[in-house]
């Protein structure tokens, strides 16, 4: 195409924040791929391009080792930036009116993968919080006579319990033997269905709210805010939600969608709500994986989606039926995700790399891993083996088992079959160094001084450049200044990016070789017979004063600032929550 063409060609703002993207990460394409960038030259517009590259600014600073410059956690400005997003909120927010439960979640979850919770409550206490969103349940709309909001009683009434229970310990165990904090709730029992909406007012229950609560209220830390939750009336609105292919809608009259089934799944294990979920929903969710790998909104739907299928494949896994999924796809699919350039990942097809997608994608890549393993343990694989130490300290990272309550037959079992899986790693390694290995680009690496293939070094346990996408986030989505985390470079910070972009630096991070039991502060280190103990004397987990198996950003020892809290991949909350929430209602720390 002549240049003239291309100069004046419309263009749509998918091109235009795509080479806007491209333009401040022109510097790290010119050390990471000389090759491709090479191409510029021969571009129609590389004169344009390179004028435009000298005026640009955001992550390109970052790539300059003149200045000394280095990619680090700005920590203080996020924490900072967390607890005015629960004080002051912008007018630019009025858009989320309806999704007010979730700034509450997003902020909470950001703050503890920083771990600052305790400093976040120092400015709003959690019984503020609670209050809150206590006052965002309603009844469905489907329950309220004519003229009557129906929705005030029911928030006072619970807000009244929890309130009351924290002050007396003794009637807080006699309510939370009830599912309901009254007797006007009590004597309603058949009729009211009951829900969070995305506000105080003028809300009607939705799925995605009433996940985004229940969450907050288990990272609140009090399981008596649990405890006093009408969960009969819960679930009689989850069931009224439920179609009759398996799906949910997202609330009464509204969308069939997937991210209804993860939501209702997760409400309902956190929960400990019996009789919602079947093998038929789980069929439903099973039928959106599509021809690409991933999952899509729906049956019907064509186009994969990353958080879709994060949504997916965390729904079969608390649905027990993590063999409906094709893994061979499932992996084809979230592979091609991670963006060789950026380093992020995108969420479809040739689709711009997004920094919320590090948890949508990348904490799909750890379900993946996993599914898998929970497919094994649960006897439903077509090709059964023996779980290595690697899965089954994954399978604790889930908290679907406990690796420190684990007893095998014998220390040689576990060595024998961790032989076989590294004699097959080696088989597999021998058929990729098998072809032509690609030309190392010159010059060191700008964080390290290290020879340049620590780009490409894949290190961790999952399916993607785990290094990589943390340099892209702390790189390219950080706003040094104000704090809080961007979509990409340019792009305002929000609440949103900063909670999932944290997450996904979370997942990145490798940090499921320590068990969840050590996060909850109930690990027994005396115990030395157990999965755990077995698995760190013969060195088949790592497990040292130095070395866990995490990977950060970059090699350099005093990144330790970076190394970020630990976050359960299904729930995405912090596995002392899950373990809080399941005790709530008589159980152990680990998923039934």
């Amino acid at each position: 195409m002549p240049s003239s063409d291309v100069r004046t060609s419309p263009a749509t703002p998918t091109t235009i924040a795509q080479r806007e993207v491209e333009l401040l990460l022109l510097r790290f394409l010119q050390y990471h791929q000389p090759d491709v960038y090479a191409l510029w030259a021969t571009h129609p517009v590389a004169d344009m391009l390179a004028d435009d590259s000298k005026s640009s600014s955001g992550c390109d600073e970052h790539y300059s080792t003149a200045e000394g410059t280095q990619v680090r956690l700005y920590r203080d400005k996020h924490v900072k930036y967390l607890q005015k997003r629960l004080v002051s909120l912008p007018a630019s927010l009025e858009s989320l009116y309806s999704a007010q439960p979730w700034l509450v979640y997003w902020t909470l979850q950001a703050a503890d993968v920083l771990g600052v919770l305790k400093e976040l409550f120092a400015v709003v206490p959690p019984e503020a919080m609670a209050e809150f969103l206590f006052d965002c349940l309603k009844v469905s709309p489907t329950d309220v006579t004519p003229g009557s909001s129906g929705t005030s009683d029911v928030s006072l009434a619970v807000k009244t319990v929890a309130s009351e229970s924290l002050n007396d310990s003794t009637d807080a165990r006699q309510q939370s033997s009830s599912a309901y904090p009254n007797e006007k709730i009590k004597e309603d029992d058949e009729a009211l269905a009951i829900g969070f909406g995305g506000g105080r007012l003028a809300h009607i229950p939705h799925i995605a709210a009433t996940y985004a609560a229940v969450s907050a209220l288990c990272m609140l830390g009090r399981t008596e805010y649990l405890q006093s939750l009408p969960r009969a009336a819960i679930k009689r609105w989850l069931l009224s939600l439920r179609c009759e292919d398996g799906s949910f809608r997202m609330h009464v009259g509204g969308e069939v969608d997937i991210r209804a089934s993860y939501c209702v799944s997760v409400v309902v294990t956190l929960l400990q709500i019996d009789g919602v979920l079947d093998e038929k929903a789980a069929r439903f969710v099973a039928s959106c994986q599509t021809h690409e790998g991933g999952f899509a909104c729906g049956d019907h739907a064509s186009e994969a989606h990353g958080a879709y299928t994060y949504c997916g494949i965390a729904a079969l896994i608390l649905m027990k039926r993590p063999q409906f999924c094709n893994y061979a796809m499932l992996r084809r699919f979230l592979a091609a995700r991670q963006l060789r350039f950026e380093g992020g990942f995108n969420g479809r097809t040739n689709k711009l790399v997004d920094s919320c997608y590090a948890h949508w994608v990348g904490g799909a890549h750890v379900l993946l891993r996993v599914a898998e393993a929970y497919t094994q343990l649960l006897g439903l694989g077509d090709r059964r083996h023996c779980l290595t130490s690697s899965e089954m300290m994954l399978l604790n990272h889930a908290q679907l088992i406990s690796v420190t309550r684990l007893r095998p037959s014998g220390e040689e079992i576990l060595e024998r079959e961790e032989e076989k899986h590294k004699e097959s790693l080696r088989r597999v390694e021998l058929y990729i160094n098998a072809s032509p290995t690609p030309a190392a680009s010159s010059g060191p690496d700008p964080f390290t001084g290290s020879p340049p293939c620590f780009w490409d070094e894949e290190v961790g346990d999952f399916y993607f450049n785990q290094r990589r996408l943390q340099l892209y986030v702390l790189a390219c989505c950080q706003e040094k200044v104000k704090g809080g985390l961007m979509d990409k470079p340019n792009y305002p910070n929000d609440a949103y990016h900063t909670c999932y972009a944290l997450s996904g630096m979370s997942a990145a991070q490798n940090l499921h070789y320590m068990p969840y039991d050590a996060h909850c502060g109930s690990f027994d280190q005396s115990s030395d017979d157990n999965v755990y103990a077995i698995g760190l004397r013969c060195g088949l987990i790592p497990g040292t004063d130095e070395d866990h198996g995490v990977v950060l950003a970059t090699t350099k020892k005093d990144d330790a600032l970076a190394q970020l809290q630990p976050t359960n991949p299904i729930f995405n909350i912090h596995h002392r929550h899950v373990t809080n929430a399941l005790r709530a209602w008589g159980l152990m720390d680990c998923l039934p």
